[in-house]
């Protein structure tokens, strides 16, 4: 697939699409939530900017259940 200018569908900001160079593509600094990334692939057929790619991933991420609420990993004493 070929490198590719277009339009985010979600709120159509300008983005540079580069399947075949991933390291160059808009998308490819981003860390995607487990959770929205499936959701963001069930709602949209094309990529989406880096900006909502970042708001969808925390917005997921905050309604993700926590396995630590206080943060800690050892045991209080």
């Amino acid at each position: 697939m070929p490198e590719c200018e277009d339009q985010c569908p979600r709120c159509g900001a300008p983005l540079r699409c580069t399947p075949d160079d991933i390291e160059h593509c808009d998308c490819a600094p981003i860390r995607i939530h487990p959770q929205a990334l499936s959701a963001i692939q069930a709602d949209y057929s094309r990529c989406l900017c880096p900006a909502c790619l970042s708001a969808l991933s925390a917005q997921h991420s905050a309604m993700a259940p926590k396995d630590e609420p206080s943060g800690r990993s050892d045991p209080p004493p």
